[in-house]
């Protein structure tokens, strides 16, 4: 299976959906995936799942989805 940064899985994310991610970029480009992620399930579905891969939280205000660091 191939690696991708998680960076390139929310750009996905994002076409997918239309919606914008901000976030610590230099964090999301050193983590790395690999397997499925099925966009046909609802956003909120998607984004947790992104949360526990990535141990973030995510806040979503209209189309803009912002992702921060656990505490």
């Amino acid at each position: 299976m191939t690696l991708a940064p998680i960076s390139d899985i929310l750009q996905k994310v994002g076409r997918f959906y239309n919606i914008d991610f901000e976030y610590l970029p230099g964090r999301m480009n050193e983590m790395t995936y690999s397997g499925k992620l099925f966009l046909s399930n609802s956003l909120d579905s998607v984004m947790t799942s992104v949360s526990i891969l990535t141990s973030t939280t995510y806040t979503r205000n209209d189309r803009m989805i912002s992702i921060n660091k656990k505490r």
